[in-house]
């Protein structure tokens, strides 16, 4: 049974992002014994728009616009869904729509959510390579390796950093001691999950890091010296 997601936008207090809620609701098993419950003139009619909506989508280039059209898709396929939970086509749609709100926790740090949004794509699409590339992106980004955090390297700007190890598991802006405003952008690392440091100067560039203390890589490279 193809679980439908209901879209709650939430105002995140960190960044000021706005991430979506998805919650997993099962159709009812009846509906699709029963198979579809629309017409095939209307049901053409639905995967039209909603493929002129999708194409909207793909064009726009402010997040804003992508977030408000693919609000307005994630509604529209599910209608349809509700309609006709076995078309192919709105199934590859929803795929689509839970895929790119998996991300958008993703960016947010919250991999756990969006690894759980992605294994319900593979559950019902198993051979979705795209799905399947970024569950693994997802479990990557989980961590941040030592041999990862050597590749950081002073001066680089955030985006460079996310394309390197994702992004971070939570973030804090604040005035340093000579009143300067600083980011920091905290990682886990992976045998204790204690908080990797990264700090950005008001341009978005390094200007320091640390690795915590007690962690097996550390005591590994204390024991080398």
């Amino acid at each position: 049974m193809r679980k439908l997601f209901v879209i709650l936008l939430l105002i995140m207090s960190v960044g000021g992002w706005m991430a979506c809620n998805n919650k997993g609701a099962k159709q009812d098993q009846s509906a699709e014994n029963k198979g579809n419950k629309i017409s095939q003139e209307e049901l053409n009619k639905s995967l039209t728009e909603l493929n002129d909506l999708k194409a909207k989508f793909d064009a726009a280039e402010t997040k804003k616009d992508k977030d408000d059209l693919m609000n307005q898709l994630s509604g529209k396929v599910q209608l349809l869904l509700s309609k006709a939970p076995n078309n192919p086509d709105a199934n590859a749609l929803m795929d689509d729509v839970q895929m790119y709100y998996a991300m958008e926790w993703a960016r947010q740090g919250k991999y756990k959510k969006a690894i759980e949004i992605v294994d319900n794509v593979l559950q019902f699409s198993p051979n979705n390579e795209k799905a399947k590339s970024m569950k693994a992106q997802f479990e990557d980004w989980q961590f941040l390796t030592h041999d990862e955090f050597k590749k950081i390297k002073k001066h680089m700007y955030m985006d460079e950093v996310i394309q390197l190890v994702g992004y971070p598991v939570r973030k804090e802006t604040k005035k340093d001691k000579f009143k300067r405003t600083v980011h920091g952008w905290f990682y886990k690392e992976p045998s204790m999950n204690k908080a990797i440091a990264i700090w950005f100067d008001a341009n978005g560039q390094i200007w320091a890091k640390k690795w915590p203390k007690g962690t097996k890589e550390m005591k590994t490279a204390e024991s080398g010296k």
